[in-house]
């Protein structure tokens, strides 16, 4: 995904009026941020999903085509958290899956 795509920390502060979406590994929060013409994505994996950095790094190398994709289909800016037991699962179907389910509401 593109710098200009990547959600910043200042763009995360404006993100409090965001709709979320839960699924059994993926969570998809989702929404438009004031100010910003462009939609944006992130990865969010937390240390109680992996405690090596490692790891969280290839749960977010998987995750973030995909988030593109959905971020250039959806035109709004999505932030995708990661449950633990996602670990060693293909997340390409859930994702999918939240995504239509946004696109419909």
């Amino acid at each position: 995904m593109p710098r200009n795509r990547s959600l910043t920390r200042a763009d995360f502060a404006k993100t409090k009026g965001f709709r979320r979406l839960a699924g059994v590994f993926l969570t998809i929060g989702y929404g438009t941020i004031p100010g910003s013409k462009v939609s944006k994505g992130a990865v969010v994996v937390s240390k109680k999903v992996a405690k090596r950095a490692v790891e969280r790094n290839r749960i977010k190398r998987a995750i973030r085509p995909l988030l593109a994709q959905g971020v250039a289909n959806s035109g709004l800016s999505l932030i995708v958290s990661v449950r633990k037991s996602a670990l060693s699962r293909d997340l390409r179907a859930e994702f999918e899956t939240l995504l239509s389910k946004i696109s419909r509401s």
